[in-house]
């Protein structure tokens, strides 16, 4: 073989063709599926909102672990005992703990063995999330409606300026808590929770910081907008400073909104990563009829991102004023719609105003056209409000690049869109009394809707104890089933047996008559048959069976959770009748208040040992709950 040398031309001539058909092959199919936006040029858009970080990180020597239902506190304390970590606390009311080793543990397989104890639903590890905003520059919130039902709306954030002049009369007022008397007077397991609370650094006050702090002030104010003048309350939960937080605060948060009193979550963050405990979150929450709006994430690609492409959860991406997408935001069959979130102008912490962009800022003002809605129409679940919503949109594809058909959500909303859905929903005006003058009425109206609350869940729960029934006798018809079935299948295989048996002889034997060994072998084949339909119907028996038991699970999980809640609303009936003879009555009330406060003492004392060993692991656990005054301590998220 005779090889050209490298000053031929002909070898020369093929080796850049190769290199061009190389560079067909790799570059053309990247250039045909490139996303069509053009990359901005300009230095104006050098401060980009945010692109998603590696979604596997996590908070070092962190794992969340979620219990099974019914396994007793001293359970889970011993298990992270035997798993050489410390139990930090728990995290949710339905069974999620965080565990704590050390910094340098191998956590995916700590992971990996957790999820094989019998007691654990599941295992993860607590990831961080990112903020999908960020912004700089020079929108307010309108005063507080006398007319519409008020709608609470949690902000899960990096908390917000509590003093912004923006936001008066729009916070949240736990008006069942004594601001800064460092007691849990509500008894939901967080102290001085007035406007909120930090979960991250596990104190009272939810005040956002300047810088990547900022981020939860502005997004309140895009709600603000979008709620137009809607009677909307902002609960704020902060779950870090930012720009990375925490699985767990997060998932935290949504428990506290969706156990007191939120209508509308907005979660201007995520990841790509979809950690089961935020999705069981957020399904409780969805389930709780609360309505979860999230932003579609910065990235500029149809990747998905969590919470938004959950199921249920109104995913928001990013366009400019006039609805053609952002070359930074996300795309993709999850989104729901597209809003505004390009150099849009909010508040920011410290007063005033800040031009901001990241879907970030899209997610919140649909928040507030939602809180619009529901402040006329209370009664409406999501889906309800996403046809609405899509009722009054515009067509987001008309301005946009044909490739992004289908994957840009129901339709593009902006200020027009919301102006028009606030003269589509009128606000009925309040009556006077649900317009509280003083305490007393604050406390009256608090009452009533209290007693509602409880009212429902009783309906929910004897509902529920008769779905239970039914399904427990399912459950019980199915086990008969299974054991019929499972005889039927014992006897089909003795038929077989015998009939091969009396085959088999007959094969080998002179005196039978080949008519006969016919005879005895069609036996044996109908005995198969028979034997293989029987198998068939025990397998569907056992499924059938299966599911019948999953099926009262699922129910009986749902009875209990209910009946938890029930508990709670009764003892929120009772706080307010507390205080209202407080109120009405000081000495009586105060006799109430130490009557109240001795029988705590007292149920505490007898859950104590006083021998030698002292507060046992059980007990310490069980008095550190969420909020208490043992997670002051707690090291920040």
């Amino acid at each position: 073989m005779n090889i050209p040398s490298d000053k031929s031309p002909r070898f020369v001539f093929r080796f850049f063709s190769a290199l061009f058909m190389v560079a067909l092959v790799f570059v053309m199919p990247a250039t045909l599926f490139a996303d069509p936006t053009p990359v901005p040029e300009s230095s104006a858009e050098a401060a980009k909102p945010p692109t998603a970080q590696n979604n596997k990180d996590y908070v070092p020597g962190e794992v969340l672990v979620r219990i099974k239902d019914g396994v007793p506190v001293s359970q889970v304390a011993a298990l992270a005992k035997s798993m050489g970590a410390n139990l930090d606390r728990r995290v949710t009311s339905w069974g999620l703990y965080l565990f704590k080793f050390s910094d340098s543990a191998p956590i995916d397989e700590v992971v990996n063995r957790l999820r094989q104890h019998p007691a654990v639903q599941y295992a993860e590890p607590n990831g961080k999330m990112q903020l999908f905003g960020v912004g700089d520059g020079s929108g307010s919130g309108s005063e507080n409606s006398s007319a519409g039902t008020p709608i609470l709306v949690a902000v899960i954030d990096t908390g917000i300026d509590l003093n912004h002049t923006a936001f008066a009369g729009h916070l949240y007022q736990n008006l069942r808590e004594i601001a800064g008397d460092g007691i849990d007077n509500d008894g939901n397991g967080y102290v001085d929770d007035v406007n909120g609370f930090d979960f991250y650094s596990r104190s009272s006050s939810p005040m956002g910081t300047a810088g990547s702090g900022a981020h939860g002030t502005q997004v309140t104010g895009r709600i603000l907008q979008g709620a137009v003048d809607a009677p909307v309350s902002v609960m704020a939960l902060r779950v870090g400073p930012g720009p990375s937080l925490s699985l767990a605060a997060i998932v935290e948060a949504i428990d506290y909104a969706v156990n007191n009193g939120a209508k509308v979550i907005n979660m201007s963050l995520g990841a790509t990563m979809p950690y089961q405990a935020l999705s069981e979150a957020v399904q409780r929450a969805i389930d709780r009829g609360v309505i979860v709006v999230a932003a579609a994430g910065n990235s500029g690609a149809v990747t998905p991102n969590y919470p938004a492409a959950l199921p249920g959860v109104i995913s928001v991406a990013a366009s400019d004023a006039n609805g053609a997408k952002t070359w930074w935001s996300n795309y993709g069959s999850t989104v729901d719609f597209t809003a505004p979130g390009d150099q849009v102008v909010t508040t920011t912490f410290g007063g005033g105003n800040a031009a901001v962009s990241g879907t970030s800022f899209s997610a919140p003002f649909v928040a507030g056209m939602v809180a619009r809605i529901l402040s006329a129409m209370p009664n409406l679940g999501v889906n309800d409000v996403i046809n609405n919503l899509k009722a009054f949109a515009k067509d987001i594809y008309a301005v946009n690049h044909s490739f992004y058909q289908g994957k840009l959500g129901q339709g593009f909303l902006d200020e027009q869109v919301a102006s028009r859905i606030a003269q589509a929903f009128p606000l009925a005006p309040r009556s006077p009394a649900d317009q509280p003058q003083n305490q007393k009425d604050m406390l009256d109206a608090q009452l009533a809707a209290a007693q509602r609350e409880v009212a429902r869940l009783e309906s929910e729960l004897s509902a529920a104890d008769r779905n239970l029934t039914a399904a427990h006798e399912a459950t019980v018809a199915a086990n008969a089933q299974v054991d019929q079935a499972v005889q039927n299948a014992n006897q089909a295989w003795k038929d077989f047996t015998n009939a091969w048996s009396a085959w088999f002889r007959a094969s080998y034997s002179i005196r039978v008559s080949p008519q006969e060994k016919e005879s005895l072998r069609q036996k044996m084949q109908q005995a198969w048959e028979k034997m293989n339909k029987a198998n068939a119907e025990k397998q569907d028996a056992q499924a059938r069976q299966r599911v019948a038991q999953s099926d009262e699970n699922r129910i009986r999980t749902q009875r209990e959770s209910i009946a938890t809640q029930l508990r709670g609303a009764r003892q929120q009936v009772d706080d307010i009748n507390r205080r209202l003879s407080a109120l009405i009555n000081p000495a009586q009330g105060g006799q109430a208040e130490t009557n109240s406060l001795l029988g705590r003492l007292h149920a505490i004392s007898q859950s104590l040992s006083f021998g030698p060993r002292g507060l046992g692991m059980q007990e310490a656990s069980e008095l550190s709950l969420p909020g208490s005054d043992n997670d002051q301590n707690t090291s920040a998220k």
